[in-house]
């Protein structure tokens, strides 16, 4: 293993992916032993891919993300880095299980607070039964909460992330969103602003996958068209559970006792969670959110959805007033780092107002998040 492995794990580690170190004697020990244990365990993609013992399934995930790394690198402006250049063999097929948390009767976050990368509204455990008990710690304390299993995790370009080995199951789609969300993380982070990291990083992914995919098989392509539809159902996902979210937040504002409010908020979720199950063929296209309705449905759950994409429109709005270029959009949000502590205002203050004399004009209504085909741009060089 290279000694970077281990300075990274020491400095910190930090996520999509809902893993970080934390000065938390126990837990950096505990958590950081499996994660060296994993590293230790990573090898070269080059060694394994010309080993006579290697399947083709394995060989088509090296082949696919070399490709995919390309293309995030040099057509997308992505930081050229040693992610997914190391490969790790498991059993399982996740790696991180993470537990999250939100009030009761309010959305109020619950943090916790890491070093050098600030504070963040997760934590990632290698043990499930470890991710139980601070689930279990959290609910005794008055917390609504949230367990889920993660596939990948980010080093922030510290140290290279490995593929594992459970990967060589997934589509194109879903290697390419992976690895484009990963590599924004390493590209652009911004301490204590995880919410807009992850904002970023889900912009880039759904955008970055639909040009490669495009690409790589054409416009005209199932593969294409298959992206396409499910990126409708997404954006329709996320609006629904945001009118859920909206009105819950209006019941949890209403001031009245505490116990109704309680039968209230579980009557909201029920009446949502028929409707949502009864319609779902005639709203989404799909099988992409079918077991949503099966969830236990809480508000840490549809705070979780928020964190990844409650305020995406505005990277939208930037990257249409650059005419639907990803490449410059990427490029253009490195200059967010001149305001760390107010990213956003950074884009709505300075650079939408800078590029207004070339954009084709204002957008009245809801932002459509689903680009149009002749919205997706990308300079090939």
């Amino acid at each position: 293993m290279r000694s970077a492995y281990t300075a990274g794990f020491l400095l910190a580690l930090t996520v999509p992916a809902l893993f970080v170190a934390a000065w938390d004697g126990g837990y950096l020990v505990r958590e950081g032993a499996y994660l060296l244990s994993l590293l230790v365990r990573s090898e070269p993609v080059e060694r394994v891919r010309f080993s006579p013992y290697t399947d083709e399934r394995t060989t088509g995930l090296f082949e696919a993300t070399a490709s995919i790394r390309a293309f995030a690198e040099q057509q997308l402006g992505l930081a050229g880095d040693r992610n997914f250049t190391r490969y790790v063999r498991t059993d399982k097929d996740y790696i991180v299980t993470v537990v999250s948390a939100a009030g009761r009767l309010s959305f109020q976050r619950y943090y916790w607070e890491y070093p050098l990368f600030g504070r963040a509204p997760y934590r990632g455990f290698f043990s499930v039964q470890h991710a139980e008990r601070e689930a279990e710690r959290l609910r005794n304390a008055g917390w609504d909460v949230m367990v889920r299993r993660v596939h990948a995790f980010s080093l922030l370009g510290v140290a290279g992330d490995p593929l594992y080995s459970f990967m060589a199951d997934y589509g194109t789609y879903r290697l390419a969103s992976l690895i484009f969300h990963e590599k924004t993380h390493s590209t652009i982070w911004l301490r204590d602003q995880v919410q807009f990291n992850e904002e970023l990083a889900v912009f880039v992914e759904h955008q970055g996958a639909l040009l490669y995919l495009r690409s790589r098989y054409g416009r005209d392509s199932e593969e294409y068209r298959t992206a396409l539809a499910a990126r409708e159902d997404r954006e329709r996902f996320r609006a629904m559970v945001a009118d859920l979210r909206r009105e819950l937040d209006q019941l949890y504002r209403s001031g009245i006792d505490p116990a109704e409010m309680l039968v209230a908020k579980e009557r909201t979720i029920e009446g949502f969670r028929y409707s949502f199950v009864k319609n779902y063929d005639s709203l989404f296209a799909t099988e992409t959110f079918r077991n949503f309705g099966r969830l236990p449905i809480n508000n840490a759950l549809l705070d979780l959805y928020t964190t990844y994409t409650g305020e995406i429109g505005l990277l939208y709005e930037l990257f249409y007033a650059v005419g639907g270029d990803l490449p410059a959009t990427i490029s253009l949000l490195h200059r967010v780092r001149a305001r760390p502590d107010d990213p956003r205002g950074y884009i709505r203050e300075v650079l939408i107002p800078e590029l207004m004399p070339a954009a084709t004009g204002d957008r009245d209504g809801e932002l459509d998040l689903v680009p149009r085909d002749d919205e997706t741009a990308v300079r090939v060089q």
